[in-house]
């Protein structure tokens, strides 16, 4: 979510942290390292000296895939790998002695750090007095962010893309840094699933206190643009970031595992990449997904994190504030539709439960009319048997008089007398 303002956008996506300034998709185009890069006259880039290529690699199985990314795609190189266990130190080694991109660096280090710090600290801590001497250098890590789900494997796929796509790519990033001995950090452009997402979140009082650390005479502005690494792996200049590897140093011990998923040094660190590279007296760019073409836009001024944009940030600010006022209207017309809404349906319930109560009482007396009548029915069954009964005997009564006066037989008689009487009583 964000508010359109100019060559920016502010985002206000994390409800934890304050609006902040994000380059506008165009604006980044436009700070593509590419805009700049120096040509020989037969065209190409100027030839690249020897760089350095750094991967921490906690999860191993991202790891194989990070190396494969760079197979044929560089020469003239020194790798490092840092990972947290020697038997993971172990496996890469192996790893490393059969495969391309072991065999084409002019040498290769595997080292084993504390399992502290992420990436971050391996980085800044552990490796980084082996890069100094290098003119460029890359820095990649086995990432793994389950709590973004899917858009994790696309949020990774595009930072490989514009850091290593290709063996052409490369050889421009390292010729940029040849050719400009201000070019400090080179940072891919953001994932347009992550986008949303460029904002100091809980993260800006923390980095206020370890950018003093970096330099004392900094101060860290809440309307500056924000333009940080996003994922953590980008080109650059070792010189461009000792004070931020000094400053991390000084905040060891490195917090342990688990770490929340924002508001922790080393969130706060990833978005001072670029402050300390202004710090230093360097410059930033990006690469961007699509290479510039000859009609891209080229600036004449570089925005800088270390200075606000007080007139921009007011301006988006008031878009905000106006949108909010308007959604909160809408809200509260929704909210009366919804209380109109709920009112007439809380009737029409009401309704249906006093005719299933009148249901059930009709259902009740049917079913006590339903009894009543099967008493009557077993009443009269009773009567008729009875009565069955009476008749039976009388008949047998009769006919035995009659059977007593044709023979003239006492017994009989008597018989008949004896049944009339039992019939009567």
């Amino acid at each position: 979510m964000h508010v359109s303002i100019g060559d920016y956008h502010l985002n206000y996506h994390n409800p934890y942290g304050p609006p902040c300034l994000v380059p506008s998709p165009a604006l980044e185009r436009a700070l593509d390292f590419r805009q700049n890069l120096d040509k020989t006259e037969d065209g190409s880039p100027s030839e690249p000296g020897a760089c350095a290529v750094h991967i921490h690699g906690y999860y191993i199985n991202e790891l194989w895939n990070v190396i494969d990314t760079l197979q044929n795609k560089l020469n003239n190189f020194d790798l490092f790998v840092t990972t947290n266990s020697l038997e993971k130190k172990e496996a890469i080694s192996d790893h490393l002695e059969t495969h391309t991109l072991g065999r084409s660096a002019r040498k290769w280090e595997v080292i084993q750090t504390p399992d502290r710090g992420r990436n971050i600290g391996p980085l800044l801590i552990d490796t980084f007095d082996r890069l100094t001497g290098y003119d460029c250098a890359l820095h990649l890590h086995s990432k793994r962010s389950e709590h973004w789900g899917s858009d994790s494997n696309t949020w990774t796929e595009s930072l490989h893309e514009n850091l290593a796509g290709s063996a052409e790519l490369i050889n421009e990033i390292r010729s940029a840094f040849m050719a400009d001995p201000q070019l400090g950090l080179l940072i891919p452009q953001t994932s347009e699933a992550i986008r949303p997402w460029v904002e100091w979140g809980r993260n800006f009082s923390i980095a206020k206190i370890i950018l003093q650390g970096i330099r004392h005479d900094l101060n860290l502005h809440i309307d500056a643009p924000l333009i940080f690494p996003t994922g953590m792996m980008f080109w650059f200049r070792p010189s461009a970031l000792v004070q931020l590897s000094e400053a991390c140093r000084k905040l060891q011990p490195l917090p342990l595992e688990p770490l929340p998923l924002d508001g922790s040094p080393l969130h706060a660190i990833e978005r001072l990449v670029a402050h300390s590279c202004e710090a230093s007296g360097y410059r930033w760019q990006l690469i961007c997904t699509d290479k510039p073409n000859n009609g891209s836009q080229h600036l004449d001024l570089q925005p800088s994190v270390l200075t606000p944009l007080t007139e921009t940030y007011i301006q988006a600010s008031s878009i905000l504030g106006v949108k909010f006022r308007k959604l909160q209207l809408e809200t509260k017309n929704m909210s009366q539709d919804y209380e109109e809404r709920i009112r007439k349906a809380n009737e029409a319930l009401s309704r249906s439960q006093e005719e299933l109560r009148l249901t059930h009482k009709k259902k009740n007396f049917t079913e006590g009319e339903l009894l009543m009548a099967q008493q009557e029915i077993a009443c009269l069954r009773d009567e008729n048997n009875i009565l069955r009964n009476r008749i039976s005997a009388r008949v047998a009564s009769k006919i035995m008089a009659a059977i007593a006066t044709i023979f003239g037989r006492r017994r009989y008689r008597n018989t008949a007398q004896k049944v009339e009487s039992e019939t009567n009583e």
